[in-house]
């Protein structure tokens, strides 16, 4: 059985792991930033993350974080992590979708997300273009040389 349901500091630890296998760079910034979140007794209004699970097995995760400017309507996607194994199997498809349900109800009018153009996320491009996401920016040489940050916007 699928479900998806809001990310609990008991669940950090599958996050980080499971994002090591896709990005083991990047699965330190999650885990420094999740670990300190997480531990906070209150958290920043606006962000929420979510996992899903397959049965009792952590899949995946992603979430949403609100604009903090004075435009009130516009919200990011968090990162997100399907575990190799259920990756391309629309489990990915289907917590984005739950996601962008959530920023709806919040009466959110366009959704952001950003990532990398090295070809291990292309993958990751193709995927929020399939969602309706549309290129709408890049960042040249944002990561280092050669490699942009890809911006991408979905009107909601």
């Amino acid at each position: 059985m699928i479900k998806i349901i809001p990310m609990q500091k008991k669940h950090v630890s599958e996050i980080i792991k499971l994002y090591k296998d896709i990005d083991k760079e990047d699965s330190k910034i999650i885990k420094d930033v999740y670990t300190s979140y997480y531990s906070k007794p209150k958290r920043k209004k606006g962000v929420k993350d979510f996992i899903i699970m397959r049965d009792k097995e952590v899949i995946g995760f992603s979430g949403y974080s609100k604009e903090q400017t004075e435009t009130i309507d516009i919200y990011w996607i968090n990162w997100t992590g399907i575990k190799k194994e259920y990756q391309k199997q629309g489990f990915g498809t289907k917590i984005l979708k739950h996601i962008l349900k959530e920023v709806k109800k919040l009466k959110g009018r366009k959704v952001y997300v950003s990532t990398s153009n090295e070809n291990k996320y292309v993958p990751a491009i193709k995927f929020y273009k399939s969602l309706g996401f549309k290129q709408e920016g890049k960042l040249k040489d944002y990561y280092k040389k050669n490699v942009d940050m890809v911006m991408l916007g979905l009107k909601l």
